[in-house]
């Protein structure tokens, strides 16, 4: 049983870690962006503002994302909601990319990224 138990923590550990991953990996990105670096990548440079707005959206989401996050686990379950925030979080980690082509469309999924990280808010306190 206690094998059972560690299993779970260490597989709860992992899954929580590639969450919070999906959300500040851009954050790693920006540090180390130089806009002179002409590669010939089509890679668009944004300007210090639209970087504040990018990184911001992590504020946004989590303050309009908790209270939702908490009545939804309630409505359908703790085990549901964390794999449904799981998934929604994978799906626009995947879409960050496509979307890269549009700054607001950037917005929209990184307000996805971190509403679908305040779900685990209320599955991690006691």
């Amino acid at each position: 049983m206690e094998a059972l138990r560690n299993s779970v923590l260490f597989l709860t550990l992992i899954c929580m870690s590639i969450h919070y991953a999906n959300t500040v990996l851009f954050n790693f990105t920006v540090i180390c962006m130089e806009p002179q670096d002409k590669s010939g990548n089509n890679t668009k440079v944004f300007t210090p503002v639209e970087e504040g707005w990018i990184l911001s959206m992590i504020s946004v989401g989590a303050i309009v994302g908790t209270f939702p996050s908490i009545y939804i686990t309630k409505q359908i379950g703790l085990r549901m909601s964390f794999t449904l925030s799981g998934y929604v979080s994978a799906i626009a980690t995947m879409f960050m990319p496509l979307a890269s082509v549009n700054f607001y469309w950037i917005l929209v999924v990184r307000f996805v990224q971190v509403v679908t990280l305040t779900k685990r808010y209320p599955q991690v306190a006691p």
